[in-house]
């Protein structure tokens, strides 16, 4: 019973960790006081598209811990890294309306 019930962990650990890449497209906003590279792939090595704004509102299309795909009010689509994203548009933004 025991070596069964650790198969079973282990499966549902194995599908969580699976699941960990979200594919659902919501509104984010790029943080604030800040400059973002929006590149053709997840890494560095990735040529950079161009630089979003603080305030930029994005959909995001894909995302995992590292980065996320995402596309920009003009149809332009690439990666970003996930943690310059954020609910809500940034504070200086917020302010302004």
């Amino acid at each position: 019973m025991p070596q069964k019930y650790s198969i079973i962990t282990y499966a549902l650990l194995v599908m969580l960790c699976a699941s960990s890449h979200s594919i659902m497209a919501e509104t984010k906003y790029v943080t604030d006081q800040f400059e973002i590279m929006l590149r053709t792939g997840q890494s560095v090595q990735h040529e950079i598209l161009r630089q979003l704004k603080s305030g930029t509102q994005v959909t995001v299309l894909e995302s995992n811990y590292e980065y996320s795909r995402i596309r920009t009010a003009s149809g332009k689509e690439g990666w970003v890294l996930t943690r310059y994203l954020i609910d809500q548009p940034a504070g200086r933004e917020r302010a302004i309306k």
